[in-house]
């Protein structure tokens, strides 16, 4: 019924590629978006964007109760199963995508009406918002059917088509600009992108999983099955929609689009690099899912959250030195002034919520979505109010603030979730060497690093790739070398040696 599926190990990677080929997009188009539209204009780019993370909760959750049930009925191979699932699911879509669409053409002028605009932005702002609220629709829906690849660990299949359009979207996205047609051109590229995407992933699913049926079909049971998972994971998102945009939000009103843009240009590109790690751990979702609660699934908790921490660290630990050069070399001096602090302290905080994937994964896979809802329910509460006040208090190096102090609370997350799912299973040695032994290695990295700063400087793009590349093989070798002096062969460092030797 289901082509052959790939191996844990590969859906990481394949994740890892997808997500590099995103930054280095990202890396490539922003700053000639960014000199080519202007500071205030991608402010107001950036302002848009975020409101259609906003309008992708039209879905309801159900693009994760997808993922999650098609996940489990393949591993069962049963077609109607999979089949009730997806024609509930677009019964819902039908209906939220007209309602979402008519809500945002009718109160367009209202929602951008919020933020803090020059007068000679509004007009265009309104009519950008109304062409991108068609991307909004589409790009939710294509999103959906994504799941379809991915619930049976195809994160290859998946991951091609999306690098695909990466590279269309970025060379479209330089291209409207240096031919004068600004942000409505711009977004203009995001509608043509999603409608393409949908496409491309109906016809992925169709030949992946044969006699599979996208077409929305009323069922008093489906509805009643994808609800019963949505109906939590709906809320998780909304939660985290204004958990990562609360910073934005303060800063469109109260300060101005410009500072927007001066937020989200460095904080795009380390939440880019960051989801390298986030990718990687996404595949363990659907393994999870197949998988019962035992000590071989508690083992996977536990080297997981260690392997993808390493790597958390070693990727942003580097970042987060070199990052106002880098902004220097990458933008503009001018720009680099005025971000520099911020990307520094939120690529650090970033750097420890490596393994926070792990536990989301974790809960989500063995249908423990409540609990998931509780816990991030009352972290974003208090995580929104602190970025509020702060970056109302000190703008846009306020977020960064909140980065760095919030970022332990997700270690103490991963240990509780794991102390609380694996009673019998769960290794105390394991806690000591993820949540002692990294970060105090890291933090001792960071500071020898910003020190030897004080004898060089990061002014091209040369002494940027040096200076990463010597930083990262140092984080790199100085954490595996002192967790192995410490744990040697029963430490996660030789775990994730044979790993990568193995055949997953």
């Amino acid at each position: 019924m289901v082509g052959k599926n790939r191996g844990l190990l590969s859906s990481g990677v394949w994740n890892i590629v997808g997500i590099i080929a995103t930054a280095l997009g990202a890396f490539v188009s922003m700053p000639v978006v960014i000199n080519g539209i202007g500071t205030d204009n991608y402010g107001l780019f950036s302002v848009i964007l975020m409101i259609g993370g906003f309008a992708a909760l039209q879905d309801f959750g159900l693009g994760e109760a997808t993922l999650r049930f098609i996940s489990f009925y393949s591993s069962k191979r049963d077609l109607v199963g999979i089949n009730r699932v997806m024609q509930s699911t677009l019964v819902v879509y039908l209906i939220t995508l007209v309602l979402f669409f008519l809500l945002l053409q009718l109160f367009s002028s209202q929602i951008i009406g919020l933020f803090k605009l020059e007068k000679s932005q509004i007009a265009i702002g309104i009519r950008s918002f109304k062409i991108a609220s068609i991307s909004f629709l589409f790009g939710t829906l294509g999103q959906a059917l994504q799941k379809v690849p991915e619930a049976v660990l195809r994160y290859d299949i998946s991951n091609i088509v999306n690098i695909g359009f990466t590279i269309f979207r970025f060379v479209s996205m330089i291209l409207v600009v240096n031919h004068g047609f600004g942000l409505e051109g711009l977004v203009w590229v995001l509608v043509v992108v999603s409608i393409l995407r949908l496409i491309a992933f109906y016809i992925v699913s169709i030949r992946l999983v044969p006699g599979i049926t996208i077409y929305p079909k009323y069922n008093k049971d489906g509805v009643k099955e994808v609800f019963s998972f949505s109906v939590y994971s709906f809320f998780n998102q909304i939660i985290s929609q204004v958990s990562q945009n609360t910073d934005r939000i303060v800063l469109g009103m109260f300060f101005s689009v410009t500072s927007v843009g001066f937020l989200s240009a460095p904080k795009d590109i380390i939440q880019r690099v960051s989801g390298i790690t986030g990718g990687a751990g996404q595949a363990l979702f659907p393994k999870f899912s197949s998988m019962s609660v035992n000590h071989e699934m508690a083992q996977l908790y536990q080297h997981s959250l260690w392997i993808l921490s390493f790597l958390s660290l070693v990727l942003l630990i580097p970042l987060a030195i070199i990052i106002p050069g880098f902004l220097n070399v990458w933008i503009s001096p001018e720009f680099s002034e005025n971000s520099a602090d911020f990307a520094s302290l939120f690529s650090l905080g970033m750097a420890f919520n490596g393994g926070v994937v792990v536990y989301f994964s974790l809960l989500k896979g063995i249908n423990r979505i409540k609990w998931l809802t509780n816990i991030m329910s009352t972290f974003t509460i208090v995580s929104i109010i602190a970025t509020a006040i702060l970056v109302y208090r000190y703008g846009v190096v306020g977020s960064g603030i909140r980065t760095i102090l919030f970022s332990w609370i997700g270690t103490i997350i991963c240990i509780v979730v794991g102390k609380k799912v694996f009673r019998e299973f769960f290794n105390y040695r394991s806690i000591f060497e993820f949540a002692i032994v990294l970060p105090i290695t890291g933090i001792l990295v960071y500071l020898l690093g910003i020190k030897s700063l004080h004898y060089y400087s990061i002014d091209s793009w040369i002494s940027v790739i040096v200076s990463y590349s010597v930083y990262a093989i140092v984080t790199c070798f100085g954490i595996s070398s002192i967790n192995y002096l410490i744990f040697r062969e029963t430490g996660s460092s030789y775990y994730c040696w044979i790993l990568l030797k193995s055949k997953i």
